[in-house]
């Protein structure tokens, strides 16, 4: 949703900017009036988007990424008022002190949920599981010449490591940063890890960040 809204945010500013063009005269590409007669409402859609990021919160439906960084937010506007605030008593600046600081204890309070999985988990899951005895293949030749077999064997843990990379990237959702997708991405290879100790595998095997 903070994505959203910084996309809506940006549409509004260009529409501003081709309004002032009108007004001065100017005279639109076809593309960019396609564009402006298309676009409508966009400061209702921006209340939406926001009293939705709201209910999210108030739901305590966010994760540890998210808490910490509308924590980090709340903290970065806090300071600025409250330094604009010591020699000036403003009511105005007075009530959103009060306010932040009610947000903060609110999402500091919040038990964080778990980060939302990849669009692609299971196949995702399935694939790491797959590439798993292959890395042990892998681990039990080193320092040696492969056979032919093994060689031949091998090519398959390539062909799983690049489904596993054009899967995570598939599963970059719309309006979603880099920070935020990485942490999914992340927290995807850490529940595997975690579920594979839990079996107690013999000479387990850790896969790697790339995977």
């Amino acid at each position: 949703k903070k994505g959203c809204l910084a996309a809506l945010e940006d549409l509004r500013k260009m529409i501003q900017e081709m309004d002032t063009r009108l007004v001065k005269g100017q005279v639109l590409a076809d593309a960019e009036q396609d564009f402006y007669d298309s676009v409508h409402d966009l400061e209702g859609k921006e209340i939406f988007v926001k009293a939705e990021m709201q209910k999210q919160v108030e739901k305590a439906n966010i994760t540890k990424f998210e808490q910490d960084m509308l924590l980090a937010q709340n903290a970065e506007r806090l300071a600025n008022l409250q330094k604009d605030n010591n020699n000036k008593h403003n009511k105005v600046k007075t009530n959103l002190i009060e306010k932040l600081v009610q947000r903060r204890d609110l999402l500091t309070n919040i038990d964080p949920i778990e980060p939302h999985k990849l669009r692609y988990h299971q196949d995702l899951q399935s694939l790491r599981l797959e590439l798993i005895p292959y890395i042990k293949l892998e681990e039990s030749t080193r320092g040696r010449l492969h056979t032919l077999k093994e060689t031949q064997t091998l090519a398959r843990k390539d062909e799983i490591l690049e489904d596993i990379e054009n899967l995570e990237a598939a599963s970059w959702g719309w309006f979603e940063d880099e920070a935020a997708f990485m942490n999914r991405i992340e927290a995807s290879r850490a529940a595997f890890q975690t579920r594979q100790s839990k079996k107690s595998m013999k000479g387990g095997v850790t896969i790697g960040a790339n995977t």
